[in-house]
C-alpha cells in the first residue's frame, strides 16, 4: 500500500513573495520601500520581501540592512560581484 506525503501547513508561511534584484539604487530605496508597503498593505494578504543586492558600490546594502532591521517583512541577500 503506498502512502502519501503530506506537507505541514503552516498560517506563518506569507502568502505572497516578491523578489527584487538591486545595483546601485541607493537613491531609489526610500521610494521602494514606501511604494512597496503602500501597495502590499492594500492586498490584503500576508507577505515577504526578498531583494538580491547585485554587488553594489554605492551605500544600496547599508540602506537595505537598516531597512531589514525595522522591517520583519525583508530579507536580503547581497552578492558580492555583479
Amino acid at each position: 500500500m503506498a502512502h502519501a506525503l503530506s506537507q505541514p501547513t503552516t498560517t506563518d508561511a506569507p502568502r505572497l513573495s516578491i523578489v527584487i534584484p538591486l545595483y546601485n539604487e541607493e537613491e531609489s530605496i526610500p521610494h521602494l520601500r514606501s511604494a512597496l508597503h503602500a501597495a502590499l498593505e492594500d492586498a490584503g494578504e500576508t507577505y515577504e520581501i526578498v531583494i538580491v543586492d547585485d554587488g553594489s558600490r554605492d551605500r544600496s546594502f547599508a540602506l537595505l540592512r537598516e531597512w531589514a532591521a525595522e522591517d520583519p517583512t525583508l530579507t536580503v541577500i547581497r552578492l558580492r560581484r555583479n
